[in-house]
């Protein structure tokens, strides 16, 4: 049974659509389920009733650059803060609007912003460049899969209608892999968090929008990816950034990898003893995935 099917009713999703207005929006790959299929969730308050959608233009992403930039910007420039920016899914492309977003102002109006995967490009954005507070949650179409928790969801739902912006409630859910992160875990949710998808940030190095984790706590995961690959990820930032700098790291699930990911974190965990390193089943691409404030 798929996540709509209990959540339709649900008080809390029921209350989140009487506050908020849900612009959703596909601006990486395409969905995994129809625009159509979103429209006929029970209870949802949609602001956009249409979505520029077209499979036939790329292989790899919901539209063209231009088109999917036309979608995100109509939404980022609605004068309502009442409204939220939810991504359909993730998959890959978004990193290609950032060339667009930086020939625009910043908006007047703040909005909520979430999604994960190939969001964490525009997280990155949002987050550094206009000091936005973003959310790293669960994408809408997620509601239409089986192999998530309900818990996902309702947590998002409760820390925005809550207006609860901080992380207080996931580094509940972290476990120290070192002396330091014992250490530390009382100051943890004190400072900035920062993170996402590792190929992702692994990709924004020299670019602009690159990562900055300086007196921040980096959050990591990612799906699909052997260990030697996430090993060579690490190791690149590590070399392109002070890692040193980093407030503490929190690893997250690294699904569909192999035998040696327990190795590679292991590995840097033993060559950062100063450096509180942390890892959680609760982020990521598997069955659970918390919301995470950025900023």
């Amino acid at each position: 049974m798929s996540i709509i099917d209990s959540i339709s009713s649900h008080s809390l999703w029921l209350k989140l659509n009487k506050k908020f207005k849900i612009i959703a929006i596909s601006p990486a790959s395409y969905p995994y389920c129809e625009y159509k299929d979103i429209q006929s969730i029970a209870g949802i308050n949609l602001y956009n009733n249409k979505l520029l959608l077209n499979k036939d233009i790329h292989p790899f992403h919901s539209n063209s650059d231009e088109k999917r930039f036309e979608d995100l910007n109509k939404a980022l420039n609605i004068q309502d803060e009442n409204v939220i920016i939810w991504c359909i899914n993730g998959g890959y492309g978004s990193a290609k609007l950032i060339n667009y977003l930086q020939r625009q102002s910043k908006p007047k109006c703040e909005k909520i912003f979430i999604g994960y995967s190939d969001i964490t490009a525009l997280h990155l954005f949002f987050s550094q460049k206009w000091n936005w507070k973003t959310i790293h949650g669960p994408c809408l179409g997620e509601l239409f899969k089986e192999d998530k928790d309900i818990n996902n969801f309702l947590n998002l739902f409760d820390c925005l209608l809550r207006k609860d912006f901080t992380n207080r409630k996931f580094v509940k859910c972290i476990k120290p892999l070192n002396l330091a992160a014992e250490k530390f875990k009382d100051q943890i949710d004190l400072f900035k968090f920062t993170g996402g998808n590792l190929a992702l940030i692994q990709t924004s190095l020299g670019t602009s929008w690159q990562i900055d984790i300086k007196n921040k706590v980096l959050f990591l995961e990612d799906i699909g990816e052997a260990g030697y690959k996430i090993d060579r990820m690490l190791n690149h930032i590590s070399s392109v950034l002070n890692i040193r700098t980093v407030k503490a790291i929190i690893f997250g699930e690294f699904i569909n990898s192999d035998e040696f990911i327990d190795f590679t974190i292991n590995n840097l965990v033993n060559l950062n003893s100063s450096i509180p390193i942390y890892k959680t089943d609760k982020l990521g691409h598997g069955k659970n995935n918390l919301p995470i404030i950025y900023n």
